[in-house]
C-alpha cells in the first residue's frame, strides 16, 4: 500500500484495468487483502493497492468527502438509508455509524467480487444494522446480465454498450426494484435513497414510482453520469424531469465534471 500510495493515480488505475494483470488481480481480490484502514467518519476498510479511489479515501484525499458531508448532514439516528451501487461500502459504513443501530441501512452491490469486499468491510466495522444484497436495481424485476470495462475492474454495467464501447460480460445478476423491496419489507419510510450507479440511475427512480405516489421516499441523493446516460439517448434532464414530476426539489451538492454531478434531491 505505501508503494501504490507513490504512484500516480493515472498508473494505479491502469494496473487496475491492465488485461494483462487482471486475471492476477481477480484472484488477489477473491482471497481478500488482509490490511485494513482506519479512514474518516471512524471507519475502517480493507486495502486495494489498484484502486485509486480508494488510496485517495485511506490518504485523506477522498474527491467525494463534501458530498459525504452533506449526505451525512441529511440523514440522523434511526433512519433508514437505502445505498444502491454500494461498491465497497464507504457510503454504506458512514451511513451505518451515522444512523446508529436504531436506523437500518440496506446496501445493494450486484458484482459478486465487489460484494465480498462489502460484506467484509461491514464485519470489520461490526455493523450489525445492514444488510446486504448481491443484487442490482432497476426499472422491473428480471434476471439481467453484468458487464465490465475490464477484468478485473470493481465496477459493473447494466448495459453492454457505453460511450461506444462494447463491454465484457461477467455475470448474470437479479434486478429488484424500490418499489418492490420496499413492499416485502414492510418498509413505509425512507429517509435517504443514495444512488450511484454508472447510467442506470434513470432505471432506478422508475422503480420507485409507486413509492414517490405514496411519498415513502424524503430524500435522493444521485450521482449523474452524462456521458453513459447520452450514449443511451437520455440526459440529466431526464432525471430531473422525473424528479420534479413526483414533487423532489433539485439541488446540485458537487461542481459539475463532463462526465458527472452529484445532486440532491429533496421531497
Amino acid at each position: 500500500m505505501k508503494f501504490a500510495k507513490k504512484l500516480p493515480r493515472s498508473w494505479l488505475a491502469k494496473i487496475g484495468n491492465s488485461k494483462i494483470l487482471s486475471k492476477y488481480i481477480e484472484d488477489v481480490r477473491k482471497k481478500g487483502f488482509d490490511n485494513w484502514h482506519q479512514i474518516d467518519h471512524g471507519i475502517k476498510m480493507y486495502s486495494d493497492p489498484t484502486d485509486p479511489h480508494l488510496i485517495d479515501i485511506i490518504d485523506g484525499k477522498d474527491p467525494e468527502q463534501n458530498v459525504k458531508n452533506i449526505f451525512l448532514e441529511n440523514i440522523s439516528s434511526g433512519d433508514v438509508v437505502i445505498d444502491v451501487g454500494a461498491n465497497i461500502g464507504d457510503y454504506t459504513l458512514i451511513a451505518c455509524k451515522k444512523i446508529g443501530d436504531s436506523g437500518k441501512v440496506l446496501a445493494f452491490e450486484p458484482l459478486p467480487e465487489t460484494f465480498s469486499i462489502l460484506k467484509r468491510n461491514i464485519q470489520l466495522n461490526k455493523i450489525t444494522h445492514c444488510q446486504p444484497f448481491q443484487k442490482a436495481v432497476g426499472e422491473k424485476p428480471g434476471i439481467v446480465n453484468l458487464y465490465k470495462t475490464n477484468a478485473s475492474g470493481t465496477m459493473a454495467h447494466l448495459d453492454y454498450f457505453l460511450n461506444g464501447k462494447e463491454l465484457i460480460k461477467k455475470h448474470e445478476t437479479e434486478v429488484i426494484t424500490i418499489d418492490a423491496m420496499l413492499r416485502s419489507s414492510d418498509i413505509e419510510n425512507v429517509n435517504m435513497i443514495k444512488i450511484d450507479v454508472e447510467g442506470f440511475e434513470h432505471e432506478v427512480l422508475l422503480g420507485c414510482l409507486n413509492s414517490f405516489k405514496k411519498k415513502k421516499i424524503q430524500k435522493i441523493l444521485c450521482e449523474i453520469h452524462f456521458k453513459y446516460l447520452e450514449s443511451k439517448g437520455k440526459s440529466d434532464e431526464t432525471v430531473y424531469g422525473l424528479l420534479r414530476e413526483h414533487g423532489f426539489t433539485i439541488t446540485l451538492i458537487s461542481k459539475p465534471t463532463p462526465s458527472r454531478v452529484h445532486i440532491l434531491a429533496t421531497l
